[in-house]
């Protein structure tokens, strides 16, 4: 038995993961392992020209572990790897070195990347281990590694910028390895990272925890504004009024003035608009706005609501709400609605359109409501309610319950600016779709992502993913009902 059979053995593995960095190999391992390749080279086989040769395996996942723990600058090349080693490198031994390695990749059926004009063997194996973490953990403030890491704590993975070459966008491992350090992050389980850490004081996890931190304050700053909706339903009466809320900060944060070019405008105004009219204006002298900045008024099945900053065309926030598909409502202490998963926890309520309708058996009692123009159903679900209330439409099925959180998908571009034309139009091909959930407390999180698409051609991919790795529901996705 080699070395790396004794260590996937030691890591419970019966045979190679997909990924290497999915060992989890520990520094002690990383050690010995370093201490092995180095004393091959005085290791003398007459019936092979090749030292590395019996340890091929080695020299890959060597080659993975060294890119995620030691790597901090300059080209990818072989010679950075041995000389990591401690080791005089001649040409000779660089080459059996790497024929090695290449045998190993192979027999280890790893991942093998292709471009300009050949196999990128080294590439191949470096993304094996994952992210250079010296990088991910150790960039100066501002610099590209530091807006990477920020983004990918935010589920916004960019190899663009980094400069890794087209075989990093390509890689499954990389993306794969972020995915895994966004779990191990957000759940703050430092046993979910995508590498070996002996407890909570490891000097990485730390690190990307405070980033975190940092990133989910900066998140509520550089947002400011809302839109939400409040619904008020009189179940005498059995009819249902809405609004729409705009809600924003009195005093705006530096962070979001940068953000939008204001940090210099010492008076500008916010104003928020139904169907194109302006409804509110809020005045900001010195980034301070003397009174509330709340825009509350009726709101009807249709109506577009935007928020524009100062002078620019195109609005900070558009939306509207759509009434063909069911809403989950939770009660407020002061007994009005808003949208949001609290069952099992508060007072609750099903809107449910035209079409849909509730297919499993349950003791509620369906009444129709007068919502506007239009007639909706619904049923009150009493906070004590711990089942599932499974609605299914025309195009698929829908599960409400405790443990089913809401998904829904928010678009990361600024509408088209036509004139005359109320409704937002946007380009589909410069537009980044972000999934968002609710799972904290029920309650609508905005930028809690776990996947993006930059192109709406990306959607069976995007679908796919989500079915495979992320749901346990069905859900709605940019106005398509995906189901199991």
């Amino acid at each position: 038995m080699g070395y790396f059979e004794t260590i996937l053995t030691a890591h419970n593995f019966e045979k190679c993961p997909e990924y290497l960095w999915q060992i989890r190999v520990t520094a002690e391992e990383y050690a010995n392992l370093k201490q092995l390749l180095a004393r091959q080279i005085h290791i003398y086989n007459r019936n092979c020209s090749n030292r590395f040769i019996t340890v091929r395996k080695e020299c890959v996942l060597y080659i993975a572990e060294f890119w995620r723990r030691e790597y901090h600058e300059g080209p990818h090349s072989v010679q950075m790897i041995l000389d990591s080693l401690g080791i005089y490198v001649t040409s000779e031994l660089r080459d059996e070195f790497y024929e090695s390695a290449q045998r190993g990749l192979k027999a280890l059926d790893l991942e093998l990347f292709e471009g300009n004009g050949g196999r990128r063997y080294l590439d191949s194996m470096l993304y094996q281990g994952g992210l250079p973490m010296k990088l991910v953990t150790g960039s100066e403030n501002g610099g590209v590694w530091d807006r990477f890491t920020r983004g990918l704590v935010n589920r916004k993975v960019d190899f663009e910028e980094l400069n890794l070459g087209i075989v990093a966008s390509q890689s499954k491992c990389l993306k794969d390895y972020c995915n895994q350090l966004i779990i191990g992050v957000e759940s703050a389980q430092f046993m979910l990272m995508p590498f070996y850490c002996q407890n909570e004081q490891d000097v990485w996890y730390i690190y990307l925890q405070e980033l975190a931190k940092q990133e989910k304050i900066r998140h509520r700053q550089i947002h400011p504004y809302s839109l939400g909706w409040e619904f008020r339903i009189d179940t005498v009466e059995k009819k249902i009024y809405s609004k729409y809320v705009v809600e924003g900060y009195q005093n705006l944060p530096e962070a979001f003035l940068i953000e939008n070019r204001l940090a210099h405008v010492p008076f500008f105004s916010v104003q928020v608009r139904k169907n194109g009219q302006a409804v509110d204006t809020f005045d900001y002298v010195k980034n301070f706005c003397r009174y509330p900045v709340v825009s509350k008024h009726p709101y009807a099945d249709g109506d577009s609501i935007s928020l524009f900053l100062h002078e620019q065309e195109k609005p900070y926030i558009t939306d509207y709400l759509d009434t063909n598909i069911p809403h989950l409502l939770y009660r407020k202490k002061d007994g009005k609605y808003e949208l949001g998963n609290q069952i099992g926890r508060t007072d609750s309520f099903l809107l449910i359109p035209k079409d849909w309708y509730i297919e499993n058996e349950t003791s509620f009692t369906i009444i129709d409501y007068q919502w506007g123009n239009r007639i909706i159903q619904g049923i009150e679900i009493p906070s004590d309610f711990i089942d599932n209330i499974i609605v299914k439409g025309a195009d698929g099925i829908i599960t409400f319950g405790m443990a089913s959180p809401l998904y829904w998908t928010e678009m990361a571009t600024s509408p088209l600016y036509i004139p005359d034309v109320i409704e937002p139009l946007y380009n589909a091909e410069n537009s980044i779709f972000s999934l968002c959930y609710d799972t904290d407390n029920g309650k609508k999180i905005r930028g809690r992502l776990t996947f993006n698409s930059a192109t709406s051609g990306r959607q069976n991919g995007l679908t796919n993913l989500l079915m495979e790795k992320y749901l346990q529901e069905p859900l709605i996705l940019m106005g398509i009902l995906l189901h199991q």
